[in-house]
C-alpha cells in the first residue's frame, strides 16, 4: 500500500537581481506569486530544496518541465550568473542556491536550493 504524504507549499515569485559594484539592487515592485516552491527537504529552518510549481493555462499550479525552461527568464537569468532571488510570502528573500532537474516517480522535474537571506 502507498501511502502519499501531503508536503507544504511555498509561494512567491523568483526575482532576477542585476550585479552592481556596491553588491545587488532589485527594481523589481511586488506582485503576486507567480512560482510555488513544494517543500521536499529541509536541511534547516533557513535551508531548503523544492520542487518548483509555475501558474498554468487554467490558474492551477504545475511543474514546471524541463523541457522548456528556455520560457522562464528567471531561469535564463540564473544560467548566465545573475543572482536570482525567491521572494517568499510572508517570509522575505530566500537566495537561489542553484537549480537542478530530479525526478520522482511522475517522471523529472526541476528543483531550486534556497537559503534564507532576509525579511522582506
Amino acid at each position: 500500500m502507498v501511502i502519499r504524504q501531503s508536503r507544504p507549499f511555498a509561494y512567491g515569485r523568483f526575482v532576477p537581481v542585476p550585479p552592481t559594484p556596491s553588491g545587488y539592487v532589485s527594481l523589481e515592485p511586488p506582485l503576486p506569486p507567480s512560482v510555488a516552491i513544494e517543500i521536499l527537504r529541509e536541511f534547516s529552518t533557513s535551508e531548503l530544496i523544492g520542487k518548483v510549481y509555475t501558474k498554468g493555462p487554467a490558474g492551477g499550479w504545475v511543474p514546471v518541465d524541463p523541457g522548456a525552461l528556455k520560457d522562464q527568464d528567471w531561469y535564463d537569468y540564473k544560467e548566465k550568473g545573475w543572482h536570482v532571488r525567491f521572494d517568499m510570502e510572508p517570509t522575505g528573500r530566500w537566495d537561489v542556491l542553484n537549480f537542478r532537474i530530479e525526478s520522482d516517480e511522475r517522471g523529472p522535474y526541476l528543483a531550486a536550493a534556497l537559503r534564507y537571506a532576509s525579511p522582506q
